[in-house]
């Protein structure tokens, strides 16, 4: 008790003498692509869909070095380098759109021998090998689009030709089907995101010209979100363990879309990077960072990165020697780690390649992940103090905000960005 006591003490004092500035990670480049092909091309693969706690990602490669007639799905880790997942259609597409700190990956894949009456179904892959999941009753096709930690899938199911049954949102628990959609007083319902506390996100629409609308569901509870302040539209893509989730939305003339965040009712847009015409957001972690990709009037698009107000171009902050953009940014962890899309010139072309962008000197203590621990670190464990599973702030990993991890955030003390750190990266 008196080591607590010293220790909340210490924490006071250090409050009352700093006050938190913003500050900003360099990033170092990882450049994932899979073997070159026969006459030295390499084949085009993006890292688009999920990013575990622990570095692991999945996306896809294209079939081949000469066109992308199919996408083949595929994990990635730092230890195994490229994993390539079963493909029960043969030739034909299947996507690897989310993937949980054990490995187990989701998406959609193609079973056309044992159901070929029916299209595109909802797999889990686990330890590579492709198991379905079902459509709902009276469907033709599913999709997975993201599993948590305890194996909690959400996606979507319905008939893809004639809307009859219309799509609903499904959770899948033990590989059985929830229809959440028939528990939703709308026409249709698509979940993009679930988080550790079983808390999804997507898109509903009544049908008809009114447009689809973000939601969170919650323990059978449904709250729809309005359009983008002066829009028509928002589209919920990912949530974090603190039940924030960010999206985008349409303008009333249809011509541009604004990113979002949106936290109890609260809907807050995200600035503009100069001469940005369009946005797309597609994650958000728990230190509230944004993830996306931002287009501009001429050019490749570039990916973002937004927090506390603050949007900025991933390519001003990385460090590398190759000729590489980031065109997008399509999951980020509790690490800062980011999972996408990078454009190279190896030979004159545009190839698109995976990337994996780590946050240079970010240790577990740096809570809000701008590389360094400070007062905002601080606050954000105090916040969180007492029984919060999943957040960041539970250092030691025991499910418990507390003293041991005020010790660990105090010993890590680092209220400056270490620039030998940085300099090291060049």
């Amino acid at each position: 008790m008196r080591h607590r006591c010293v220790m909340l003490v210490a924490a006071a004092g250090l409050l009352s003498l700093a006050t938190p500035v913003s500050a900003q990670c360099m990033y170092e480049v990882t450049i994932v692509h899979p073997p070159a092909c026969g006459n030295g091309d390499i084949p085009e693969m993006i890292l688009r869909g999920g990013l575990s706690n622990n570095g692991l990602a999945c996306g896809y490669r294209c079939s081949s070095c000469s066109a992308c007639a199919a996408q083949l799905p595929l994990a990635w880790s730092a230890e195994t380098g490229i994993i390539m997942l079963e493909n029960p259609g043969g030739g034909d597409n299947a996507d690897a759109l989310g993937i949980n700190r054990h490995g187990d990956v989701v998406g959609s894949a193609l079973f056309a021998e044992k159901w070929p009456g029916l299209g595109y179904m909802a797999t889990v892959w686990r330890d590579g090998i492709a198991v379905p999941l079902g459509v709902v009753e009276g469907g033709t096709t599913s999709v997975a689009n993201a599993i948590n930690g305890a194996g909690v899938i959400v996606g979507s199911s319905g008939d893809a030709v004639d809307g009859v049954p219309p799509w609903h949102a499904i959770v899948w628990i033990d590989d059985e089907l929830i229809d959440v959609g028939a528990q939703i007083p709308l026409l249709y319902s698509f979940a993009d995101d679930v988080n550790e506390h079983g808390m999804l996100t997507g898109e509903v629409s009544p049908g008809g010209a009114t447009g689809p609308r973000g939601f969170v569901w919650n323990a059978g509870r449904t709250t729809v979100m309005p359009p983008i302040p002066g829009g028509l539209t928002s589209y919920s893509r990912a949530i974090n363990d603190r039940g924030v989730a960010a999206g985008h939305g349409g303008s009333a003339d249809g011509t541009r879309r604004f990113g979002f965040v949106w936290k109890d009712g609260d809907m807050t847009l995200l600035p503009d990077l100069p001469q940005q015409t369009q946005i797309g957001v597609w994650d958000i972690n728990d230190a509230g960072q944004v993830v996306g990709w931002a287009r501009f009037p001429i050019g490749a698009p570039h990916a973002f990165i937004w927090q506390d107000g603050v949007m900025l171009d991933l390519n001003d902050w990385v460090q590398t020697t190759e000729n590489i953009i980031i065109v997008g940014g399509y999951a980020i962890n509790d690490r800062g780690q980011i999972a996408g899309e990078g454009l190279v010139e190896p030979v004159g072309i545009d190839l698109s390649v995976g990337v994996i962008l780590t946050p240079i000197d970010s240790g577990p203590a740096d809570l809000n992940i701008d590389c360094r621990v400070d007062a905002a670190d601080l606050m954000i464990l105090l916040r969180d103090w007492g029984d919060s599973p999943h957040l960041p702030s539970d250092i030691d990993g025991d499910g418990v905000v507390g003293p041991r991890d005020l010790a660990a955030l105090l010993a890590a003390w680092r209220p400056q960005v270490n620039m030998q750190s940085v300099g090291d990266a060049d």
